[in-house]
């Protein structure tokens, strides 16, 4: 049976629109691929993963669009989907998905110094307590020392806590 011709056109239209949508996967892929630097094993596993991933998407497009049926200028459109992509948005896809990444890893770098930061005052402060408190523990023995009359209860708290008669 023949296909009527807008049929056909909406058909090559899909296959260029997934042609494309199979582009910036491959872009992503590779972006990934480069940030992990994957070794020889893992980026043929990777692309052979891809491969199949790749395969899925462009037969579901083939089943929702023309019942699974193949022909020759399907291919010309996934070739020339892909081929545009590359030459139109592929690198400006590239570029932001790169400036995505750096932009994660300077958040990241910003939070562990932020972070070591935030616990160098910590300690600092800390230090500050710990100093304060051990001036006023020998500020506390002095008096003890030279009145005994003060009993435990010195500074302030006097007030709440009246001396003690012997």
């Amino acid at each position: 049976m023949i296909e009527p011709v807008e049929s056909q056109a909406f058909t090559l239209l899909v296959t260029v629109l997934t042609g494309v949508i199979v582009g910036v996967f491959f872009d992503l892929y590779r972006v990934t691929r480069s940030v992990l630097g994957l070794g020889p094993v893992a980026t043929a596993v990777g692309d052979i993963l891809f491969s199949l991933f790749a395969t899925t998407v462009a037969f579901t497009f083939l089943l929702a669009t023309c019942w699974g049926e193949v022909r020759f200028f399907m291919f010309l459109g996934f070739g020339a989907g892909f081929a545009g992509y590359r030459a139109v948005l592929g690198r400006r896809v590239i570029g932001g998905a790169v400036s995505v990444v750096e932009a994660c890893h300077r958040a990241r770098r910003r939070a562990r110094l932020g972070v070591r930061e935030a616990s160098f005052r910590l300690r600092r402060a800390a230090a500050r307590v710990r100093k304060t408190a051990a001036r006023a523990r020998r500020r506390v023995a002095a008096v003890r020392r030279t009145r005994p009359e003060a009993g435990v209860v010195c500074g302030p708290l006097r007030l709440l806590h009246p001396r003690r008669k012997g």
